[in-house]
């Protein structure tokens, strides 16, 4: 499975909109510039770096989770 189809799935799981960034696009390299990306893919989640490289399913799903529930923690305070 691709990185993105990996992404999709786990953003599709959690009804979390994906936005794709091609580096072969402008707005692909102004987004890698702007966050000195060295390593792709990348997520960026709320202007920050969230995860780097080809994750599995079960990995992907738990980064997805544990920044929803860090974003419920800070809804809640």
């Amino acid at each position: 499975m691709s990185t993105q189809e990996i992404w999709q799935n786990a953003c599709q799981k959690y009804n979390i909109e994906l936005e794709i960034m091609d580096l072969e696009h402008d707005d692909g390299q102004v987004t890698a510039k702007q966050y000195d990306l060295k390593s792709f893919p990348a997520l960026i989640v709320d202007e920050k770096i969230a995860a780097v490289g080809h994750p599995d399913k079960q990995t992907a799903e738990k980064i997805i989770a544990d920044l929803i529930q860090h974003n419920n923690n800070q809804t809640t305070k």
